[in-house]
C-alpha cells in the first residue's frame, strides 16, 4: 500500500548540493516524480 502517490509530480529542490539532497532527488525520481534542482552554483546542477 502506497502511503501517497508522486508520480507526475513536480518537485522542486533546492539545496540539493549534499547528500541529503541527492539522495532525495534519487529517491523522489524513482517513485515517478519528475524533479526541478535548483542551486546557487551552475556546476552542482550540471552535475546532477
Amino acid at each position: 500500500m502506497k502511503l501517497f502517490d508522486i508520480q507526475h509530480k513536480v518537485i522542486v529542490i533546492t539545496g540539493r548540493g549534499g547528500a541529503l539532497g541527492k539522495g532525495i532527488a534519487k529517491g523522489l525520481l524513482e517513485s515517478g516524480a519528475q524533479v526541478v534542482i535548483l542551486s546557487r552554483s551552475q556546476t552542482t546542477v550540471d552535475s546532477a
